[in-house]
């Protein structure tokens, strides 16, 4: 479980979420396995951000660098 700066879609913005790793196709039990660079959303994330499956939304967080500085990465991720 990992702290992540932001999850945005357009203009909304949900700060300061806490996000989940799961192995690529292996989903929680009774849910379909998702596909690599996807992500399930909560139901108040979701409707924070008025995402719904097969939008696109970002993903920003830190990540550890050498000489000891935290430099801020992005990624991207269809919603499931």
């Amino acid at each position: 479980t990992y702290l992540v700066n932001t999850l945005s879609l357009g203009e909304r913005e949900v700060p300061y979420s806490l996000v989940t790793a799961m192995s690529p196709m292996h989903g929680p039990a009774g849910i379909v396995p998702i596909p690599p660079e996807s992500v399930l959303l909560t139901e108040w994330a979701a409707t924070d951000l008025g995402a719904r499956p097969g939008d696109t939304i970002g993903m920003e967080y830190y990540v550890w660098e050498e000489p000891g500085q935290l430099v801020t990465r992005r990624v991207e991720l269809r919603v499931s």
